[in-house]
This record gives structure tokens, sequence and C-alpha cells, in this order.
């Protein structure tokens, strides 16, 4: 097998691992009354080897919240050697924020 279909068999399973992810993260994190949005490479399509995961939480998280979501996050990621991003939307400034979940639609 040549390097470059080596690189997109790599990239490929790597992009299905993050999926699974983010699916097993989305759901931990609703049961425990978090809304989530997924944004960045993996929602926009062009998740790449190096790539992680990027994740904004819209509620409002004050400290003891934003404990559960760490938690969350990284019982989600656990194993898969990707690292996940999480972005909290009442962090951002407007502009900011909505800019980031537009690039991802």
């Amino acid at each position: 097998m040549d390097f470059q279909t080596r690189q997109a068999r790599l990239t490929e399973e790597r992009r299905r691992l993050a999926l699974a992810a983010w699916e097993h993260m989305r759901a931990m994190a609703a049961a425990a009354g978090f809304d989530l949005r997924l944004f960045g490479s993996l929602a926009k399509g062009d998740f790449m080897l190096h790539s992680d995961l990027d994740v904004m939480v819209m509620d409002r998280a004050g400290s003891p919240r934003r404990a559960i979501m760490e938690s969350i996050a990284a019982s989600a990621m656990r194993g898969t050697g990707i690292a996940c991003d999480l972005h909290y939307r009442s962090d951002l400034p407007d502009a900011i924020a909505e800019e980031m979940l537009h690039a991802a639609a």
C-alpha cells in the first residue's frame, strides 16, 4: 500500500472514531441537560489525520456544570487519541460565536 492510500485509510478511520466519540458525547451531554453544537473540520466534512473535535456548549455553565461537561467530554474521548476543544457560548462575544457556528453550517 502506498503512502497516500495508507494516509487516506488512517484519516477515514480517525474520522469515524471522532464521529462515534461525538455521538457518545452528545448523548451523555443531553442526558445531563447540556445543548452542544459540533463545528470545525468534522462538522464541515474536512476532518484530517491531525484534526480535533470542536464543540460549542450552548448553555450558560458555571463552575460545577463545567466540571460535569469536562468529565463527559473526557469520557467520550478516552482512548481515541483525538483532542476535544470545548468552547462555552457564554464566554464568547456574539459575533465570534456566530461566526464559529456559521462556519459549521
